[in-house]
């Protein structure tokens, strides 16, 4: 047996650009996810802990504390508040990148499901520091990626939606998204609502789905409309290698 990482990135070129993601089987028998990087790969587990840890038998740093928390509260009066020290921040920072990289995976694979999951995990995060902080740079240290954790769990629940073209759920996500981020916006009127790329892209994507809704049923399409439909689908899925297959075929059928 050999240390040398080469005989398993041999196949696995790296693209400068873009994001590498697989999904394989374990030793343990369990699904796990691999990152290709520029010298090397990362590996993450599927489920828990990204890096498979169980800090102080919980699942995770953020567990952890709000079970902390919740102690604290129970033994102590309400003028003698629970905080979190520069320690427990930093950690919980830590933490918290390490289900960046695993929710842009799961993105990749899409795996929206999981996607999901771990942004709703990172929201959450969010309103503990903010709620729990002793020191407030901590609190803009972690708020400041809210409009794009926000825009990302909405994009993991529009997908799924999708999935089953169920267009009216995936606009109330849609609009649940964009005002969360109009939330955000106002609570900080330094940030300017034009500036900011994520209500942009949540805005477009309402656009978009709004289209789909109003396509005919299946039935009721000529074939160049059913194919100009599935080509909105899967730009709107972001399926780029399926909307290049339909572009070809549309060629195909005006003779080009």
């Amino acid at each position: 047996m050999t240390d040398d990482l080469a005989p398993f990135l041999e196949g696995w070129d790296f693209t400068p650009n873009d994001l590498d993601a697989r999904k394989i089987i374990g030793l343990d028998g369990k699904p796990k996810l691999q990152m290709r990087l520029e010298l090397g790969l990362i590996q993450m587990e599927w489920d828990g802990r990204p890096d498979g840890k169980r800090p102080h038998g919980s699942e995770s740093v953020l567990d952890y504390l709000l079970q902390q928390a919740r102690v604290h509260e129970l033994t102590h009066r309400p003028e003698e508040p629970f905080h979190l020290d520069d320690s427990d921040c930093a950690a919980l920072q830590h933490e918290g990148i390490q289900y960046y990289y695993r929710y842009l995976c799961m993105f990749h694979l899409g795996e929206n499901h999981e996607a999901e999951r771990d942004t709703g995990r990172n929201l959450q995060l969010f309103e503990v520091v903010r709620k729990y902080a002793a020191d407030q740079q901590w609190v803009w240290a972690f708020e400041q990626y809210r409009p794009y954790v926000l825009m990302m769990n909405t994009r993991a629940k529009v997908s799924i939606c999708l999935e089953s073209h169920d267009y009216p759920a995936a606009l109330r996500h849609l609009d649940t998204g964009i005002q969360a981020v109009l939330r955000f916006l106002e609570a900080h009127p330094s940030l300017a609502e034009d500036e900011c790329s994520e209500l942009a892209y949540l805005r477009g994507w309402h656009e978009e789905v709004e289209q789909l809704r109003r396509i005919p049923p299946l039935g009721e399409r000529t074939e160049e409309g059913r194919l100009e439909s599935e080509l909105e689908e899967a730009v709107a899925t972001e399926n780029f290698e399926q909307a290049a297959r339909i572009r070809d075929a549309l060629k195909r059928l005006h003779g080009e």
